[in-house]
């Protein structure tokens, strides 16, 4: 019997990755867009009786085949299509913007407004056989011929964001047209958009559409909610259409942790917020304004009440006056986290913000679940690639920056630290397992994948003294205390001075220069986790977090490729040991 997804691929096209569906669909279409997920079900069942039946499936067919008619649009009719990855575009510390070509540079998307694609993918994170279906909205204008385009953000855990980012120029995905939101243009004298996050995407899509439109009208308030400054990545394209087009459309944004010095309204979209906005109760009595919401859960109850026998009807529109015929909003297709597996074989997107298992809860969600808190562990996850130096001076002076400039840096405090290495004839580093002082302080850690040949940049950092015994005793199956180095012998001594910059937020680059003249630049993510103590944190779970991370730096360094410099590129204690003992194996740090 052949694998399941194998079965599924002939149909789905090799190696099949994206599906879209618009934010604003009517229920009835809503309907529809389960029917075309459990129709792609169908499909694959097909094709394992098709098989089994001892006939050949042919590589493609008629639905995953482009129109050999290329004056017809791409996305004409139903079925799958497949689009090759012309280029991407790292756009901010999260987000990639992915370009497709379609097969005639000349032929259109046939997309409408508001449209979006259904993709479907088979990742390795998801045992390969489970598919991942998630939507995505074209962000490109879609009258442009010949391209498709998406603006995918990377979710933690993100299997299909994962996967879409790490597509390369060249590679093919399959996707699925699904049914939209006809938009009617004049219908409405004033559409209030309120987006969350990336429920900005569709949002977008419907702004160009209707302001390309000479013949509609409609006013267009943007209301949109972000974490910090560095998630607004599409401030240019709003700032020229609010040029363009005066008094038809404003864009306003709403941040959570502004910057210092930020120019941005600070706080959450709330009432407050909405009349300063001048979409208050004034304009809730004007019956021809629509207000669509896109966001995560959280903001559209907020905004429109809860759904269900139990749950609180009242939100903030409802407060303000709006009727709900004036509210749209799609909690089970918001865009935003949608990329959060489930283990459901064929599922509509998931509308949680952070579908993690309970016992790897975000420390940011705690206060959602406080009776959980007494019983929270934390684990320190870092990830870090390293260059030999920087290009560049320093990273402080923006008059050396190239382009793109970066869109923060933060000067850290400068640090000096004595490290002291202890093993046992590498028996830890063979394992994955580095256990220090530094500054008189024990640490440890612990890289699982070391003795998979994976990269030496992942760990999980231990600072408490039970458990890094407790790693030591793993290995070397003898009882071990602090007091007593663990058992330990001293295999490295050296001390480090340390000079610092936070960039783009989330990003450290570090410059060190050690005792015994050797120098590294490091590029470094770390994360706290809060997990329910009592239970074995998942590893798979730990070293997939990990590699989301590695991910980011990477296009983090893609991005900002100007400011690393060229050369042999080793780490600090493998530089000593390198000079102590001769050249050792490069799983030392």
């Amino acid at each position: 019997m052949p694998p399941i997804n194998n079965l599924f691929r002939p149909f789905f096209a090799q190696n099949t990755r994206l599906l879209c569906k618009p934010f604003s669909t009517p229920r009835r279409a809503e309907v529809m867009t389960t029917q075309v997920a459990f129709a792609a079900a169908a499909v694959g069942i097909g094709a394992y009786v098709y098989m089994r039946s001892g006939a050949t499936a042919a590589p493609a067919t008629s639905a995953t085949s482009a129109s050999s008619d290329t004056t017809k649009p791409y996305f004409s009719g139903f079925g799958f299509r497949t689009l090759k990855l012309h280029s991407s575009e790292v756009v901010n510390h999260n987000t990639k913007k992915l370009r497709f070509e379609l097969p005639d540079p000349n032929q259109s998307s046939g997309l409408t407004l508001s449209s979006a694609l259904l993709t479907v993918s088979f990742p390795p994170t998801n045992g390969r056989w489970t598919p991942v279906i998630r939507p995505y909205t074209p962000t490109n204008p879609l009258d442009e011929p010949g391209f498709v385009e998406l603006t995918v953000k990377l979710y933690p855990d993100g299997k299909q964001s994962g996967y879409l980012h790490s597509l390369k120029p060249g590679d093919i995905i399959s996707c699925l047209r699904i049914p939209e939101y006809v938009w009617q243009p004049n219908k409405h004298d004033h559409v209030a958009l309120i987006a969350g996050g990336a429920g900005i995407t569709p949002m977008y899509q419907l702004i160009q559409g209707i302001l390309a439109n000479p013949e509609d009208n409609t006013k267009i308030t943007l209301v949109w909610g972000v974490n910090g400054d560095r998630d607004i990545f599409l401030m240019k394209e709003f700032a020229e259409l609010q040029s363009k087009y005066p008094g038809r459309f404003r864009a306003e944004y709403v941040v959570s942790q502004p910057e210092a010095g930020s120019t941005h309204r600070k706080g959450y979209v709330n009432g407050k917020v909405l009349e300063e906005l001048g979409l208050g109760a004034n304009e809730a009595k004007n019956k021809s304004i629509k207000v669509m919401i896109c966001g995560p859960p959280a903001m559209e109850k907020a905004l429109k009440g809860g759904k269900g026998p139990f749950a609180n009807k009242t939100g903030v529109l409802h407060e303000l006056g709006y009727k709900p015929d004036q509210i749209y909003t799609r909690l089970k297709s918001s865009p935003y986290g949608t990329d959060y597996p489930s283990r459901l074989s064929i599922k509509l997107p998931c509308h949680m913000p952070f579908r993690l298992p309970l016992k790897h809860l975000p420390s940011r969600y705690l206060s959602t679940a406080p009776e959980f808190a007494n019983r929270l562990k934390t684990i320190n996850l870092e990830v870090e690639r390293k260059v030999p130096c920087l290009a560049i001076p320093t990273l402080s002076d923006p008059s050396l920056w190239s382009n793109p400039a970066f869109i923060s840096v933060d000067p850290l405090p400068f640090k000096i630290f004595h490290d002291v290495y202890y093993d046992n004839n590498d028996t830890l580093s063979s394992h994955g397992l580095w256990v220090r002082q530094r500054n008189g302080v024990w640490q440890a850690k612990v890289n699982p994948s070391v003795r998979r040949g994976r990269a030496n940049t992942r760990f999980e950092e231990l600072r408490i003294e039970s458990d890094i015994q407790k790693a030591v005793e793993a290995i070397t199956r003898v009882e071990a205390q602090a007091t007593a180095n663990f058992g330990l012998n001293k295999m490295a001594d050296f001390t480090t001075h340390r000079e610092g910059w936070r960039v783009d937020g989330d990003f450290m680059v570090v410059r060190d220069n050690t005792s015994f003249g050797w120098g590294v630049v490091e590029i470094e993510l770390e994360e706290q986790i809060k997990c329910v103590g009592g239970e074995e944190v998942d590893k798979k779970w730990k070293e997939r977090k990990m590699e989301e991370m590695d991910r980011r730096i990477e296009m983090f360094m893609e991005k900002y490729s100007w400011a690393w410099g060229k050369g042999q590129v080793k780490g600090k204690l493998s530089a000593y040991l390198d000079m102590t003992r001769g050249i050792r194996s490069g799983r030392v740090r």
